[in-house]
């Protein structure tokens, strides 16, 4: 399993991360990988109350790029329709 913080927040206490399955896990991201991801995220950085774990990466990029777009000032709604 490979994971990736590729994240792009509105709010500095929240956090997505990108999860890359391999073989090892049997590509299925399971109750147990999101609590382990999660509790290393929280321990992190204490700060943090919410972590989103997906492994769609084309999800995440969306959700990185309407970060990027809300960071620039520019409306969400364009952003979300793409």
């Amino acid at each position: 399993m490979i994971v990736t913080n590729r994240d792009r927040n509105v709010n500095d206490r929240d956090r997505n991360i990108g999860v890359n399955l391999t073989e090892d896990t049997k590509a299925e991201l399971n109750t147990d990988i999101k609590s382990e991801i999660e509790d290393a995220v929280k321990k992190s950085d204490r700060e943090i109350d919410r972590v989103s774990i997906t492994a769609d990466l084309d999800l995440l990029s969306r959700i990185e790029n309407m970060g990027t777009e809300i960071g620039r000032g520019r409306p969400t709604f364009k952003t979300i329709r793409g």
